[in-house]
């Protein structure tokens, strides 16, 4: 396959999507709050996410349930770096307090989410996250720097999460949209989070992360992600209130599991970077397989990789 073709394609679709971001403006305020709690309950200004939807398509990889990002090939790659940087400065011209509540959890869910795969496009998708990220109890030191300034405020994605997202947006499943780049976190969407329908596509994520391997039941009693425990507080504040919680997004065997537990035995977490490694290009006819790099899909795949760079899904 044309890799570089394809990415070309994908590319000049995204600065188109780009400049027709730019014009639309942006929110216009006087004297910006710095009050996160503050929501304008009859606006309907949207915020457009043009460029994150084009990045979301040319430089990830739908696999196995997961959507993992192409680090290597998007980091190297000055038009993905070009709209990313642009797709970041338009964001931070924005007001969110104008917004209305829904238009403002797309758009933080939005901005946290680009912000993690810029900075990891720096590392090029390598190592284990919690080198970068932390967790709740540990910081990591990159993901607690400031990236963005929203308003006149410096915030790093972990202020993002605590001092926005918690506080103002309990009880709408925030936590399943947001991408800490690993394979251990609710993974990231092929498409933006969008104010009409931001309800949604979170409690489908729910699902999905629920029924995707991280949760189980064995020898009576519940094992599951580490975010139920880091976030307890967030999920009821103690077992059987994560318990129930969990069970309002479990299906099949796992919901019929979950009937009969009332405690939580172990919590683990994958901090391994959800990142897209090409197998190597296939060197004779022998060893071609279904698609992209070796076959399944991927890098301009035929096969389950789901698009990516010219692939053959959305």
């Amino acid at each position: 396959m044309n890799t570089r073709g394809n990415l070309s394609i994908w590319m000049a679709s995204a600065a188109m999507a780009a400049t027709l971001a730019f014009g639309a403006a942006a929110p216009a305020f006087a004297e910006a709050s710095t009050d996160w709690s503050i929501s304008q309950a009859e606006s309907t200004t949207t915020v457009r996410h043009d460029e994150w939807t084009a990045l979301l398509r040319a430089a990830t990889v739908a696999d196995k349930g997961r959507v993992l990002v192409a680090y290597d090939a998007a980091s190297g790659n000055p038009q993905v770096r070009n709209i990313m940087t642009a797709y970041l400065a338009r964001l931070q011209k924005v007001d969110p307090t104008t917004l209305n509540r829904n238009e403002q959890l797309a758009y933080w869910l939005n901005l946290h989410n680009a912000v993690t795969v810029n900075l990891m496009m720096d590392q090029k998708g390598k190592g284990k996250v919690d080198k970068y990220r932390g967790f709740p109890t540990s910081e990591g030191k990159l993901f607690a720097q400031p990236a963005v300034t929203i308003n006149g405020v410096a915030m790093s994605p972990d202020q993002i999460i605590n001092d926005v997202l918690r506080p103002n947006f309990a009880g709408t499943n925030f936590h399943y949209g947001l991408f800490t780049a690993a394979m251990g976190s609710p993974s990231l969407q092929r498409e933006p989070f969008e104010g009409t329908r931001v309800e949604a596509q979170l409690t489908r994520a729910a699902r999905s992360f629920v029924n995707g391997g991280n949760v189980a039941v064995r020898k009576g009693k519940v094992e599951a992600s580490s975010l139920y425990e880091w976030y307890r507080a967030d999920f009821g504040g103690d077992d059987a209130a994560v318990i129930s919680h969990i069970k309002q997004f479990a299906e099949g065997k796992l919901a019929t599991d979950l009937l009969n537990v009332s405690a939580v035995g172990k919590f683990n977490y994958d901090f391994t970077m959800a990142s897209f490694q090409p197998r190597p290009v296939a060197t004779s006819s022998r060893d071609v397989g279904g698609g992209g790099f070796g076959g399944g899909g991927g890098f301009g795949g035929g096969g389950g990789g789901g698009g990516s760079f010219g692939g053959g899904g959305s």
